[in-house]
């Protein structure tokens, strides 16, 4: 059986030190760290011979050292570290082959970054 938690003044209480509003520079920053590590959204798509069917098999966010991605049949969750494990899943059949399809752009890289590494960016 779980109690309660008694909840105290001093988990509520916020040092008004902590609402001071940060500098514009400061708060442009800090949407730049958010826009440059958000992961990027991708399908996968499944084709059937040279173009004669297709279809998306998966969605999925691109994180920079992991892919999630959903089942787009079952709804089932799968994680891999590289796009070849998750072709191969979605590659057994004859005669289909799966590709990845990029949703979102690649991020501009930032003046103190060189962008992301390739390695985990394959097409």
């Amino acid at each position: 059986m779980l109690s309660e938690v008694e909840r105290t003044d001093a988990d509520t209480d916020i040092d008004a030190s902590m609402l001071e509003s940060m500098t514009q520079d400061e708060w442009d920053e800090i949407t730049q760290l958010m826009i440059s590590e958000a992961p990027r959204r991708f399908a996968i798509l499944q084709e059937l011979g040279e173009r004669a069917d297709g279809h998306v098999a998966a969605w999925g966010l691109a994180f920079d050292d992991e892919l999630d991605m959903i089942d787009a049949e079952t709804g089932t969750l799968h994680r891999a570290k590289k796009f070849d494990q998750t072709l191969r899943l979605y590659s057994h059949l004859p005669h289909v082959t799966a590709k990845v399809i990029w949703i979102d752009p690649e991020p501009k890289p930032g003046p103190d970054e060189s962008g992301p590494t390739s390695e985990n960016q394959e097409k």
